[in-house]
């Protein structure tokens, strides 16, 4: 796993890779070397990956954490994205949504997929499939639950997190992500 931001640094603003995600929800501070998550966050790395990306965060509190992917048009009241819902560290379920031009709709909760001590999520997509993942440590993964897309937000974006019903207050950790990496094309020999 890559992390991109382990947030070890002193309290404030996360810097130039950060910027607020969704336009009514604000980019949070870090606190004590973990990125506070308070009731309403959000935020996405300024880096803009590939159509086929994933993403991952510690949850360092009981509560839901949600990432975001294939994000586009950020900031602007407008924002299309992937968004993954997790129960970390609550052993509960998870849920994926599409957002199309700020219009939400679900692709499906299933309850009871994560596990009590599942702190770390990572959530892929690669085409039109979105695969979750969860991990106590962050380095051996255990497969959650798969969710089609339905062809909406397939393009390139951006990565991050957003929350919009997040009652648990606490902080965030460890931030990772990037492109999935294509595997190489089949070569043949002639002869």
């Amino acid at each position: 796993m890559a992390v991109l931001d382990d947030f070890n640094r002193s309290d404030g603003a996360p810097g130039a890779n950060w910027a607020q995600a969704i336009s009514t929800y604000s980019l949070p501070n870090i606190v004590s070397n973990a990125l506070d998550y308070p009731q309403f966050p959000s935020g996405y790395w300024t880096t803009q990956f590939a159509a086929d990306q994933w993403v991952s965060l510690k949850r360092n509190v009981a509560g839901n954490v949600q990432v975001i992917l294939r994000l586009t048009s950020p900031n602007s009241g407008s924002e299309s994205y992937i968004r993954v819902q997790a129960d970390m560290l609550g052993g509960n379920g998870t849920e994926a949504y599409k957002v199309v031009a700020g219009t939400t709709t679900s692709l499906g909760f299933e309850s009871g997929v994560m596990q009590a001590t599942d702190a770390y999520l990572k959530v892929e997509v690669s085409g039109t499939t979105i695969n979750s993942y969860a991990s106590t440590d962050g380095a051996s993964w255990s497969f959650r639950k798969t969710w089609d897309t339905g062809g909406a937000v397939s393009g390139a974006g951006y990565i991050g997190f957003y929350n919009p019903n997040n009652t648990n207050a606490g902080s965030i950790d460890d931030f990772g992500g990037g492109n999935i990496a294509t595997p190489p094309a089949a070569y043949v020999t002639i002869r």
